[in-house]
């Protein structure tokens, strides 16, 4: 364990790491699907967090009646792996497109965002129960 905590900043760095010189389409798409597997695993601590923090915030009294709730853990944590990879292949798409105009910070930006898009929900539903108490 000690060892995979000592290498992960090489881990990470290559992780990022985006080849010199100009790429064929087939390298780049190559590339980020490299990486699906990494991201996806990111994407699922960063996903479980967010529920389990939902999870622990709609416990929390006042609690809203079962029938309000809006969500069920297991369809959410489906869903969202499945857009999660529609942005992550969205991300190879745009870097195609735009690859001129586009620094190599692209899969940076889309993972920044991923995991940013993952937290909002939690951040929602705090303020939700916030409201729910201050109005009680």
């Amino acid at each position: 364990m000690y060892s995979v905590v000592m290498q992960a900043p090489q881990l990470i760095a290559r992780l990022f790491r985006v080849p010199g010189g100009q790429r064929s389409a087939l390298r780049i798409i190559w590339w980020w699907e490299l990486r699906r597997i990494p991201y996806n695993l990111i994407m699922a601590v960063v996903g479980m967090a967010s529920m389990f923090c939902i999870v622990g915030i709609d416990a929390l009294p006042p609690r809203l009646p079962e029938e309000q709730l809006m969500w069920s853990p297991g369809f959410s944590a489906m869903g969202f792996g499945i857009l999660a990879n529609i942005a992550y292949t969205a991300g190879w798409i745009v870097e195609l497109i735009l690859r001129p105009a586009l620094p190599n910070d692209a899969f940076k930006f889309g993972l920044g965002f991923s995991i940013v898009m993952a937290i909002v929900p939690p951040v929602v539903d705090f303020g939700a129960w916030l409201l729910r108490a201050v109005h009680r």
